[in-house]
């Protein structure tokens, strides 16, 4: 099974330009770039999906009708959303954006966008260079935002946890709740990006979109346990508040192997606020 990321923050700044064309597929005029990443499959899978997520005002039935004209000749799927598939594994879907159910990344559609197009390619594992196994050494640089997420760095900054807490959806209160990462509950995603190099910025917590050469690998936690609780019962949107994580025993499914996060502590990371707006006390 293929993981993809989930990790949602929000941001409420203008997104990055997008490319005039997107693999084998014309581009959206007016679209805008929202997120990438590159997630890798569980062995024994031998493939890897590079997706864009790009955002538009346009109802998503107008986007519909621009592909289906400009690319007739491609084979059109309409259940469970619009999907146009070409070859070498590429594909394009148009999904609206309230309704979430399209991969994810630590970036949310803005109030103004009211479709999320996305774009795979998919390529084996072994194409080129096989990517590296994640050290795991975190605990640097920790920070949070949104309503939470929370990420930690590595010494390097070439590798980031992230844990996305959607807090209404688990039900987080001021009492500690233990989470199986392995029945993949809902609104609940651990994953770990590695870069090439240490980047000069990143998407994490913040308005601004990486550029697309320094878009990280990226693998979803297969098991382990998570246990939660925040510093306000009811935190109103904006808020600060902070939240205590505590991670054991997190396994990540790399190409062939498996590389395990013992444990980590993250205490008092202070969440709430929605980039480039602070939270309020």
């Amino acid at each position: 099974m293929i993981a993809l990321g989930l990790a949602a923050v929000r941001c409420a700044a203008a997104h990055a330009p997008a490319p005039q064309k997107w693999e084998i597929f014309d581009s959206y005029p007016g679209a805008a770039l929202l997120c990438t990443q590159r997630v890798y499959g569980a062995p024994p899978q031998r493939t890897h999906f590079t997706w864009w997520a790009y955002v538009t005002p346009d109802p998503s039935d107008k986007v519909k009708a621009f592909y289906e004209a400009r690319h007739a000749a491609l084979k059109a799927n309409d259940t469970p959303w619009f999907t146009l598939r070409g070859p070498e594994r590429q594909a394009l879907s148009v999904h609206t954006a309230a309704g979430g159910e399209y991969p994810q990344c630590d970036r949310k559609p803005g109030p103004a966008d009211a479709t999320v197009i996305i774009v795979s390619s998919a390529l084996p594992t072994d194409h080129g260079m096989p990517p590296p196994a994640p050290s795991l050494r975190f605990g640097t640089a920790t920070r949070g935002c949104g309503d939470a997420f929370v990420t930690s760095s590595n010494a390097e900054g070439t590798e980031a946890l992230t844990v996305v807490l959607d807090r209404k959806r688990l039900g987080l209160t001021t009492a500690p709740k233990t989470f199986d990462i392995g029945k993949r509950p809902a609104g609940l995603d651990v994953a770990v990006l590695v870069y090439k190099a240490k980047p000069p910025y990143t998407s994490l917590c913040s308005d601004v979109a990486e550029e697309p050469e320094w878009t990280p690998i990226h693998w979803s936690a297969t098991r382990g346990r998570l246990t939660a609780s925040i510093s306000k019962a009811a935190p109103k949107p904006g808020q600060c508040y902070s939240v205590d994580v505590r991670l054991e025993g997190i396994a990540f499914a790399v190409p062939d192997q498996e590389v395990v996060l013992d444990a980590l502590d993250l205490k008092n990371v202070e969440v709430g606020a929605f980039p480039p707006l602070p939270c309020t006390p």
